[in-house]
């Protein structure tokens, strides 16, 4: 990604109005993180663009439960995940692996953020929602959404928003 920023700015005579948004990809609230957030960060500094590093682990872990349960492709094992992974505390939820699930072989963090976690939503959870997890996103205009995804966003989706109003 950060190569990316540096072809789009490369030789121009202007800095481009540009926020790079990239997953931080830790996995947990004290994990640092990612080498490429970090690469892209610096590339973005370098350039004077505004980087915004996710304070989540993945874009889907802001997802409210109005848009998991609105997915269209949605079966009862579906509906049994959406429960397990509603009953995650919000640090849980703001790293749980949307896509993957909880990991085989988890990190001293991901062991100490799910401990506890009963053995039944722990089974339901080690498959996350999959892939396409994101294309809940494209139910966003459901009405009332704004405030669920406020709410989700534990103040972190402000902050993007401010740097991209910075922009325009």
């Amino acid at each position: 990604m950060s190569e990316e920023v540096i072809a789009r700015t490369r030789g121009l005579p202007y800095r481009p109005r540009l926020v790079a948004v990239i997953d931080s990809d830790r996995k947990g609230p004290g994990d640092t993180v990612s080498p490429e957030a970090r690469a892209l960060r610096r590339a973005c500094e370098e350039r004077g663009l505004s980087c915004w590093v996710l304070a989540k682990r993945e874009a889907e872990n802001y997802l409210p439960r109005m848009l998991l349960d609105g997915r269209q492709d949605a079966d009862a094992r579906h509906e049994r995940r959406v429960e397990a992974w509603d009953t995650l505390n919000d640090d849980q939820k703001d790293f749980f692996d949307m896509k993957g699930g909880l990991a085989e072989r988890p990190s001293d963090i991901e062991r100490d953020l799910f401990d506890g976690l009963p053995e039944a939503e722990r089974e339901i959870l080690t498959v996350g929602f999959g892939t396409n997890v994101h294309q809940c996103w494209i139910l966003w205009q459901v009405r009332g959404i704004r405030d669920e995804l406020l709410a989700r966003g534990r103040g972190d989706l402000e902050h993007g928003v401010e740097l991209i109003r910075k922009e325009v």
